[in-house]
């Protein structure tokens, strides 16, 4: 049975949320008994301030689950280094042309005010990351208290954020309410400025660049310990999930789309398009913190700059913005790696698979953790993800109105779906009426579909091919963005802001199902030649559905480069062993598996929030979307969503038992 969190000490400040019983980065790190500051100092900073590093054995002591015993990967510090710099890059360029009032956005459920991210994502450095790393006689430079604040105003537990902030108040993912996070000054008492929030990111990252010792070749060079490594690793890791979250909002709010994906290929200038989207963002300080050396004086050379690609450590060269033209949507280049339509299933044998994380792998969250054998019947799966075109299929036939397709928490879904617009449309009528309008707006009449689709507002059709079987697409649009007008729907991409109940509903449909997470992982990590081939044991898996390679743009649509999603055809050199194609990136896809601990779990330190208050709530989705940063996307990463939810960049594929295959004739692919 696994020893209980230690108690904190009698000098810890106190902390509103031990009661979750179940987070203890407050605690202090004990030193070494006898040892001076200097024993476990770092290195020298340029400045001659000599940091203090907390013993990584120190750190694994205070990790009552053990799961800091498990780290085994070492990142050396010029990796780390350039793993702060390209998250920052991306962070700044998601955010980019934003104003003070887009970041502070209006409220939305599904979706938090960008500003408030951005202090989060400071929050989670400082105190999961740079307060571990720190020896606790050398605590990071605390900004000052104001002036006109006497000693007893200013908080014991100070943070970089400074003044009279309370930096667990406003931005602890756990302390904060969801609905607290646009009215700070009711709730914790003050309401930081955009330039503190700015400063607050910037003085962390300092920080945390300080502590990796001087930038020149023989530091860089330098292996870190394991513990470090993973807890650098991860509070990246974690910005990351932030750069997705900040693009979905500007799709949910309809904000421009962020500035590095060209718009149209105009032959804009490098230049030109560095400028939009760093010049104008007014977080630029906290990347010029990183894109400099230690003394801030020389610039880092564009033309050598890489962007991760995992996260242990690999990097690719960086597309210049020029080149990221040719991986636009609307680029004739797009056709030559493929696209169109995929159709078709991959039938797979009944096998033994291992589920899960294994020690040795270098990288691995709580919820992985570990890797069990489940048998797996055989079974078909869609070689390309659902459509639009096929999902509009399903639309026409009446599948909202078919209470036979759904379960009962996907229909109670569709009735709470239907009153929510209705009452939006009688808002809108209201608000017509009390300017003059006429009432013309559509009640609830108004026809389901996924997120962001928009009926037509004429009659008329099109009759192209591309408007699927019997036209379907040509009374729907779809918003993205802050586009003038909705588009046509792209016939072949996947469908994406769909619910798992809705993609539930569709498999049923077509008389399929959605993959339970051990298929999905099958079709995706193995190979014929050797799945399956023996009743015990188990097989080879592979890290990526092509292999051990890092993601590329040849391979998946990660990383924001393309803007949004491709046609399922597309990029074929991405396709498994199975010859399944789009299982990583392009669109996040549902299973049908709940997210529930594996055999073994333990949580992860020192964020154990990760998974425990999820399990059981959500359902396990993967592969990763577009906007994804390749560091996050692996085959075997386990990640979740509300079954409700439709703000994210999330589709899914059908898998069908292969006693029971489909014969509904209404779908190209089946």
């Amino acid at each position: 049975m696994a020893a209980p969190p230690p108690s904190a000490s009698s000098a810890a400040p106190p902390r509103d949320r031990w009661f979750h019983g179940i987070h203890a980065h407050s605690i202090p790190v004990p030193r070494e008994a006898g040892a001076s500051a200097g024993a476990s100092s770092g290195p020298d900073d340029a400045s001659g301030r000599s940091l203090a590093l907390a013993p990584p054995h120190a750190l694994r002591d205070l990790d009552a689950y053990g799961t800091l015993r498990e780290k085994h990967h070492r990142l050396t510090r010029g990796a780390v280094r350039s793993m702060y710099r390209d998250v920052r890059e991306r962070t700044l360029r998601a955010l980019a042309g934003l104003t003070p009032a887009q970041l502070r956005a209006k409220p939305e459920p599904s979706l938090n005010p960008l500003d408030w991210g951005l202090g989060h994502v400071a929050h989670f450095y400082e105190f999961m990351i740079l307060r571990l790393l720190l020896a606790p006689a050398q605590p990071p430079n605390a900004a000052e208290p104001s002036s006109s604040a006497s000693s007893a105003d200013v908080p014991a537990h100070a943070s970089l954020l400074g003044g009279l902030h309370d930096a667990h108040a406003l931005f602890d993912s756990f302390r904060a309410a969801h609905d607290d996070r646009w009215r700070p000054a009711d709730v914790a008492g003050t309401d930081p400025t955009l330039d503190e929030i700015a400063r607050y990111l910037d003085a962390v990252t300092a920080e945390l660049v300080r502590a990796l010792g001087p930038e020149t070749p023989e530091n860089d060079r330098r292996a870190l310990d394991p513990v470090s490594s993973y807890l650098h690793a991860y509070g990246i890791v974690h910005e990351h999930w932030h750069v997705e979250d900040f693009i979905q909002t500007r799709q949910t709010l309809r904000y421009p789309r962020p500035r590095w994906t060209p718009a149209s290929s105009d032959g804009a200038s490098d230049d030109r398009v560095e400028s939009e989207t760093r010049g104008a963002f007014p977080f630029a300080s906290a990347y010029r913190v990183l894109v400099s050396d230690s003394a801030g004086s020389r610039p880092v050379d564009p033309s050598v700059r890489r962007y991760a690609c995992d996260v242990a450590g690999g990097f690719l060269p960086s597309p210049s913005p020029s080149s990221l033209l040719s991986l636009s949507l609307s680029s004739e280049k797009e056709k030559e790696r493929g696209g169109g339509a995929f159709p078709g299933y991959a039938s797979i044998p009944s096998g033994r698979y291992l589920l899960g994380a294994t020690p040795s792998d270098k990288w691995v969250f709580d919820a992985e953790r570990w890797a069990h054998n489940v048998d797996v019947p055989a079974f078909r799966i869609a070689k390309a993800q659902v459509t639009n075109a096929e999902f509009a299929a399903f639309v026409r036939a009446g599948g909202y109105e078919n209470r036979a397709l759904w379960s009962h928490e996907g229909w109670r879904w569709v009735a709470s779906e239907r009153a929510r617009r209705a009452s939006e449309d009688e808002d809108a009528v209201k608000s017509l009426a009390e300017d003059g309008a006429k009432k013309d707006v559509a009640r609830d009449d108004r026809p389901m579909a996924p997120r962001h689709w928009t009926p037509r507002s004429d009659a008329s059709r099109t009759n192209a091919p591309e408007g699927g079987p019997g036209g379907v697409l040509d009374g729907w649009r779809v918003a993205s963005f802050d586009d003038a007008r909705p588009s046509p729907l792209a016939p072949h991409a996947p469908v994406t802001h769909a619910t798992w109940y809705e993609a539930e509903a569709y498999c049923a449909w077509v008389g399929g199902r959605l993959p339970t997470e051990a298929e999905w992982e099958v079709a995706a990590r193995t190979d014929p030649a050797t799945y399956g081939a023996a009743a015990t044991g188990t097989c080879p898996r592979r890290e990526y559905p092509w292999g051990d390679a890092p993601p590329s743009p040849d391979r998946a649509n990660l990383d924001g480069f393309r803007g949004g999603a491709t046609d399922v055809g597309a990029l074929p050199a991405g396709d498994s062993a199975w010859g399944v194609r789009g299982m990583m990136g392009n669109a996040w896809e549902w299973t049908s598996t709940a997210f529930l601990p594996f055999p073994g779990f333990a949580m992860d330190f020192p964020y154990r929030e990760n998974s425990a208050p999820w399990f059981g709530y959500r359902k396990v989705v993967k592969g990763g979307c577009w906007a994804t940063s390749a560091p996050i996307a692996r085959a075997g990463y386990r990640h979740s969503f509300w079954p409700e939810m439709n703000a994210v960049y999330c589709g899914f594929r059908v898998a069908l038992d292969e006693k029971n295959p489909s014969a509904n004739p209404g779908v190209s692919k089946l």
